[in-house]
């Protein structure tokens, strides 16, 4: 019985750890629950942030999305990053109009 509610309390604690890292808390509560809770913790640890890519920003160094135009915890903007063209490259285009 008392191995029964350490389980469940791991199992708790893999949701809550999931829920940090943006991933459905009570899924995971329950993959967990039904596996193991060390194997829960495993999988959320190796599986990282949703969405692929991130950015460490440079004034807070939080984790943001890599599409981040502001970072969502010290509201830093960082800056805007155009494509360079050199300027012997000629220009087509990929449309035909005939």
């Amino acid at each position: 019985m008392e191995i029964f509610i350490i389980w469940i309390i791991f199992s708790v604690l893999v949701g809550v750890y999931a829920s940090a890292k943006k991933r459905s808390g009570v899924g995971w509560f329950f993959v967990s629950l039904i596996l193991s809770p060390l194997i829960g913790f495993l999988i959320i640890f190796s599986i990282g942030l949703p969405g692929g890519q991130v950015k460490k920003c440079p004034k807070c160094a939080e984790q943001v999305k890599s599409e981040a135009k502001v970072c969502r915890f010290c509201s830093y903007e960082f800056p805007i990053q155009v494509p360079v063209i050199d300027p012997g490259q000629k220009l087509t285009s990929k449309k035909r109009w005939f």
